[in-house]
């Protein structure tokens, strides 16, 4: 049977604001009322979106952590199709421009503009950046179906300093419509009905219980992660020399990044390499597949294959791990094969783990669609639960594994069993019962 194979013909969307600043100061707000969940649509494709209504037209823009400006396209801007926002430009503006880590960049102004998410309390004026023009190749925003950016990262990367509080999320929150924290439950694209985003963190998920661990970011700007190792089945690969390193980079990037609108997981080129190679000699893709000439493009995020299901051998594919610590102690997230190779809407599997720079990683969207995570923004912390689904896995992934973490706050398997490592002092949050698994 002949394989049919299509070209990813976009790149890598990786919206993650290319502007480093210094930390911002902790703040804390106690008090929240109303409803505050939304609706999400998308995934890796396009990024998760959400629904936002401005001059009672409605608009899908993209949730991203890394960055913390929403912007909006104004009437009239180039290369786009879709709703707008009517505003006169006024001959006092200040006009700046914002680039991201894809390349695409708009330019515009910022002004405090009435916003609402349908159906919730959230319906007053924010600060919002009005684009008045934006990159066309890459684009910023086409229309159909990105009508715009949500920045939900750390005030810190705001680019307006003239409104204070400077985003819409510490404008909600100092305004005490909910807690300064957004908890994501995404989900892949079979689960898409099943996604949703909670702006203040007041609808609990308890699917799979109350089991979850928390780090501390470490650097208040993106949600930085201090990366301690990247592990293929269980075994830690060596991290390039530049790594997480402050002497080559700035102090913002001496961080690994989590990042909900950077469509696929960006490793060091070595590690990339490995666990690629690990794939294509495990067996779970049959000979006449892995000796194609177009594996290996899939391999690099370049192509994607139209395959069933049950035609792959997922048993037989490695694990990926990321070994994460903190103040708080260590965390170890463990990806099983259905959550780094996912199916896109037209059917076809893609392989979600790509190389990146060798200065940091970045774990994007399949890590939101693997799990239910909590970001804190004032007290700059990330809360780790088993997320979309994790009641109907058959293989036992994702997993989530503590250590130094007080076990009497609910880390125990939903299946009442605790699976240790050959430290004891690991405790891992399974979703089912594995008949074995390897972690050394």
């Amino acid at each position: 049977m002949m394989l049919l194979w299509t070209l990813i013909l976009e790149t890598v969307c990786v919206r993650m604001d290319g502007y480093i600043p210094q930390p911002n100061n902790k703040e804390s707000f106690n008090m929240f009322q109303g409803r505050v969940k939304a609706d999400v649509i998308g995934g890796f494709q396009t990024c998760f979106l959400t629904e936002f209504i401005v001059q009672n037209k409605n608009f899908l823009l993209q949730i991203d952590t890394g960055s913390s400006d929403t912007v909006l396209p104004i009437t009239g801007i180039n290369a786009y199709k879709g709703p707008t926002v009517d505003y006169t430009v006024p001959s006092s503006a200040v006009i700046s421009t914002s680039t991201y880590g894809d390349g695409s960049s708009w330019k515009g102004f910022g002004v405090m503009l009435p916003l609402t998410v349908p159906n919730t309390i959230l319906n007053i004026s924010v600060p919002v950046g009005i684009a008045t023009s934006q990159s066309e190749s890459p684009q910023f925003m086409d229309g159909d179906p990105i009508n715009g950016l949500l920045g939900i990262g750390f005030d810190s990367l705001s680019q307006f300093d003239n409104f204070n509080p400077k985003t819409m999320m510490d404008t909600w929150a100092a305004n005490k419509l909910i807690r300064n924290e957004v908890s994501f439950h995404s989900c892949p694209y079979s689960s898409k009905s099943k996604s949703w985003i909670d702006f203040g963190n007041d609808t609990p998920f308890t699917e799979c219980g109350n089991q979850s661990v928390t780090i501390s970011v470490p650097y208040k700007s993106y949600f930085t992660l201090n990366l301690i190792g990247i592990e293929i089945l269980g075994k830690s690969q060596p991290f390039p020399t530049r790594f997480q390193s402050t002497s080559s980079n700035t102090a913002g990037r001496s961080w690994s990044i989590l990042d909900s609108c950077t469509s696929v997981i960006l490793l060091p080129s070595s590690i990339q390499s490995a666990f690629a190679a690990s794939i294509k000699a495990s067996g779970g893709f049959s000979t006449s597949l892995t000796s194609d000439a177009n594996f290996d493009k899939f391999l690099t995020g370049r192509v994607s294959v139209k395959i069933p299901s049950s035609d792959i051998k997922w048993s037989k594919f490695p694990t990926l791990g990321f070994r994460i610590t903190s103040n708080i102690g260590e965390v170890l997230l463990v990806l099983g094969p259905k959550q780094y190779l996912q199916y896109d809407t037209a059917g076809y599997l893609n392989f979600l783990v790509v190389t990146g720079d060798d200065k940091y990683a970045i774990l994007g969207l399949p890590i939101f669609s693997a799990y239910h995570i909590t970001l804190n923004r004032a007290d700059g912390t990330i809360t780790f639960r088993l997320g979309c689904d994790c009641s109907l896995s058959t293989d036992g992934y994702p997993m989530i594994v503590g250590k130094d973490v007080n076990i009497t706050t609910g880390i125990v398997p939903p299946n009442n069993s605790v699976w240790m490592s050959t430290n004891p002092n690991w405790i891992l949050i399974s979703i089912s019962i594995m008949a074995s698994f390897l972690l050394v």
